[in-house]
């Protein structure tokens, strides 16, 4: 009886899982008048919808997991938006909450691929109500967090860290109306949502009843809950290896970061858009926005102030961030332009990062070290169909990254790679 309840929870634990919170997302654009009684963006040239093949040799991204799962939502939800009835509105309501299952799950699962450890992404199991990674021996486990604590850590936060960098893609096809509205918002506000929740239910333990690890290692969730393991091992990284850890398992210190942990989450309620501001008008070609942030690091986690700025053909996101552990503050910033036309067939996508964090990664240190990386794509028209307004692009490019944690990397290391995928236009 007491596995049946902890089953019942967890299910409920990653917030829209699959079903619960999405009445909340419902009732949250009921109060955004703005956002939610438009019927119709005012964009009318063909969106764009970009599909990620290849990134480097690993099977699966951080990046290209929440980057195909938006896409996926976008077409489906735009598909579903030209039937206007119920069941199209509730289809387009609660396929988002599957997405992110999908999406949370790949960014752990991607971590264990860059490390070349074989796992399997179990993001949906209708009889336990559990989304999860699993096929990973307490062994492999043990000896990653021995030789490799920022890797360990890291599994732990992935799965967060892909839901906040999906949170800021959708931000930017919000803020530089790279797509209708209408097939964003559902997607955008359940992530938004569930991020938070996700931190929130760190301090609420009357959620979760104690039980046992499941028999078979291999059935095992890789890390149980995602920041409340990754606290213990934070604090107390040679103590005896278990997967599963609750509220109770943690020190009053750890219970204390735990609780300051969830304050600072509330500053992803900080942001204009979650109340129908896609943006701030500074002159006729030009618009402006904001928002505050903040989820985990391998080492702590970092706090971001992020802008998008519009002014004509240039799309510039800018962001400011301080990493911490619990020692000390570290500087970090960076930029991205997107989808740059050159001419009518050529456009690209370009970003630059610099960062500052502690040396090894570690959660007690305050020396530290310098990192850089940056990403450059083109978007090559192929060719046109139904009178130019259907495009086919190729889409290539390189990213590269120093030592240090980048949100959206999977790899910890020094890292470079190629990138394939394709656009097309609708």
């Amino acid at each position: 009886m007491n596995q049946i309840k902890f089953y019942y929870k967890m299910g409920w634990l990653y917030s829209t899982s699959l079903f619960y919170l999405n009445g909340l997302v419902f009732i949250l654009i009921l109060l955004s008048p703005s956002l939610y009684a438009q019927k119709r963006d005012s964009i009318q040239k063909p969106i764009k919808y970009h599909i990620s093949v290849i990134e480097g040799v690993s099977k699966s991204r951080i990046n290209q997991a929440f980057k195909n799962t938006i896409t996926l939502n976008r077409l489906i939800t735009r598909a579903l938006d030209e039937n206007d009835n119920r069941l199209s509105l509730f289809l387009q309501i609660l396929i988002p909450s599957i997405g992110i299952g999908i999406s949370h799950e790949e960014g752990h699962r991607s971590v264990l691929t860059e490390l070349n450890i074989g796992s399997i992404s179990q993001p949906f199991s209708f009889d336990k109500g559990l989304l999860y990674v699993k096929g990973v021996s307490d062994e492999t486990l043990i000896n990653l967090r021995r030789n490799n604590l920022p890797d360990y850590v890291h599994l732990h936060t992935a799965g967060l860290e892909s839901d906040y960098m999906s949170i800021l893609e959708l931000e930017n096809f919000i803020t530089f109306e790279l797509d209708d509205l209408n097939h964003l918002k559902y997607d955008y506000f359940t992530r938004k949502i569930s991020h938070l929740f996700y931190f929130l239910t760190t301090i609420t333990p009357f959620l979760f009843s104690d039980f046992e690890e499941e028999q078979n290692e291999l059935e095992r969730d890789i890390v149980g809950h995602d920041i409340l393991g990754a606290i213990r091992h934070l604090h107390r990284p040679t103590e005896n290896f278990y997967r599963y850890t609750f509220f109770d398992d943690l020190t009053n210190d750890e219970k204390k970061y735990a609780r300051k942990t969830v304050l600072y989450s509330l500053l992803n309620l900080i942001n204009p858009m979650l109340f129908g501001k896609k943006h701030f008008t500074l002159s006729t070609n030009s618009t402006i926005n904001f928002s505050l942030g903040y989820s985990l690091a391998p080492f702590g986690g970092h706090f971001d102030q992020n802008f998008w700025i519009k002014k004509e053909k240039l799309n510039l996101f800018l962001y400011t961030r301080q990493f911490h552990n619990k020692e000390d503050w570290f500087f970090g910033t960076g930029f991205r332009i997107l989808n740059y036309p050159i001419n009518q067939s050529l456009s690209f996508d370009v970003g630059f990062h610099y960062w500052n964090q502690p040396n090894d990664m570690l959660f007690q240190s305050s020396e530290n070290f310098s990192g850089i990386g940056g990403e450059l794509d083109f978007s090559y028209k192929l060719f046109s169909v139904n009178k130019n307004r259907n495009d086919i692009y190729l889409v290539s490019g390189i990213r590269w990254k120093g030592k240090g944690f980048l949100p959206g990397y999977s790899s910890l290391k020094e890292k470079a790679q190629i990138n394939t995928g394709f656009k097309f236009s609708w």
